[in-house]
């Protein structure tokens, strides 16, 4: 397996044990190791990040979406194109200060929408007690009319 696969393997990680078996077959073929463990893994290893975010934009879609933003400004001259930035950037946290300013909830509106809609997903399992306090949640039985 090349060293790319490898490192991508290690960085995709979403378990610590994912994570240090691949780390563990970075050390055995080449010396990246090292120069990688002088780097916290919580800067590009997805095992290591934190789980408690503030928002549910991937940092990519923020990317892209900030690139779109300014396609037309990246073909001005570089003072005018830093203006042209910064003055869509102003409207856009102006903007988005008036949405959340009107907002009341805890959650973010889309996160808000996303829990309720498990809540209502989760009203058509049956739990199943026993005594020793386990459960077990089935779908309901439904028959197959076709």
């Amino acid at each position: 397996m090349a060293l790319k696969d490898i490192l991508w393997r290690a960085a995709r990680a979403t378990g610590m044990a994912d994570f240090e078996r691949a780390m563990n077959d970075m050390r055995t073929r080449n010396n990246a190791y090292e120069w990688l463990m002088q780097r916290p893994a919580a800067h590009w290893s997805k095992s290591h990040f934190s789980t408690h975010y503030k928002s549910d934009i991937l940092l990519n879609n923020t990317s892209e979406s900030f690139n779109h933003m300014v396609l037309r400004a990246r073909s001005k001259h570089i003072v005018d194109m830093l203006e042209t930035i910064r003055l869509i950037l102003m409207k856009r946290v102006h903007m988005r200060r008036d949405q959340i300013m009107k907002h009341t909830g805890d959650l973010c509106p889309k996160i808000a929408k996303i829990l309720e809609d498990m809540k209502k997903k989760s009203m058509e399992f049956i739990a199943h007690w026993n005594e020793k306090m386990n459960s077990k949640l089935s779908l309901p039985m439904v028959p197959d009319l076709d």
